[in-house]
């Protein structure tokens, strides 16, 4: 149960992140005069890597989560 509650909450702090990532891009590109792409990837630089680890950990716990779901199903045959 702990896996799985991990497992999900990982999923929703990934989710988070990366719609704050695209709310600064387009906020970024909007107010900027001229290169907007550039000036909108320069705004997200930090919001980039804490979504990377954001999703590190969601894929490191849902991987957990389906180990365990194998484990038990292997135990109980």
């Amino acid at each position: 149960m702990l896996v799985l509650k991990l497992s999900a909450e990982f999923s929703e702090r990934y989710k988070h992140v990366y719609a704050s990532r695209k709310q600064v891009h387009a906020e970024a590109y909007i107010a900027a005069v001229k290169n907007k792409a550039a000036q909108a990837e320069l705004a997200v630089i930090d919001l980039r890597k804490e979504e990377a680890e954001a999703y590190g950990n969601m894929k490191r716990w849902g991987n957990a989560f389906d180990s365990t779901k194998e484990e038990i199903n292997a135990l109980e045959i």
